[in-house]
């Protein structure tokens, strides 16, 4: 729904902007596995330990995992440091060796079926669950430090989603702006889209 209210000419570009911004997040969120899971709310209620602080698994994957494969410490807010470290990591796993055969592969494209892109992204990601994320069991996970041999086997699993979710996104979005570029849009210099 909110891909086709993207390029829909009856909404104001303020509403487009929002549907913009919600694809980007969904987008973003469908590639960590725990937002494809409800066990445990999304581990939102499996209580880990992880470098010594106590967090839920959740946070591990959308936040403690990211920062200490980046060697940044977690922290809350709009922090430039941080911004600059993820643009530093978008760099370096779009110079991977492994992107182009990334970029080569076929990947869902179709505006028109936006619920079955979603539905097989989130199948895979869902799929890192029992291959990775919650196989140790929920007791091993709530009693074990996270930040060893876990942490050690999440990182190539998160660099994987991380670089696909990065390379859909960017695909999505051109799918998205050459249908907007067919488009007969009139766009007066104010109200050009400012994210």
């Amino acid at each position: 729904m909110q891909t086709e209210r993207i390029n829909d000419e009856s909404l104001d570009l303020q509403q487009q902007k929002e549907a913009l911004m919600f694809i980007i997040h969904f987008l973003g969120d469908i590639h960590q596995p725990l937002h494809t899971e409800h066990y445990g709310r999304g581990g939102n209620d499996l209580k880990v330990n992880f470098n010594g602080s106590k967090t839920n698994l959740h946070a591990v994957w959308d936040t403690h995992i990211p920062m200490a494969l980046r060697g940044l410490p977690v922290k809350e807010g709009d922090d430039p440091i941080i911004k600059a470290a993820a643009s530093a990591w978008a760099k370096d796993l779009a110079s991977s060796s492994i992107t182009p055969a990334l970029l080569q592969k076929q990947e869902c494209v179709n505006l028109a079926d936006a619920q079955g892109c979603a539905l097989k992204w989130a199948t895979e990601s869902n799929a890192k669950l029992c291959s990775y994320v919650l196989k140790p069991g929920k007791d091993w996970l709530e009693q074990n430090d996270l930040d060893g041999v876990y942490y050690q086997g999440a990182t190539s699993i998160l660099e994987d989603s991380v670089r696909k979710g990065g390379l859909r996104l960017a695909a999505w979005l051109n799918a998205i702006a050459a249908a907007r570029s067919s488009a007969t849009f009139v766009v007066q210099s104010e109200d050009r889209m400012e994210m």
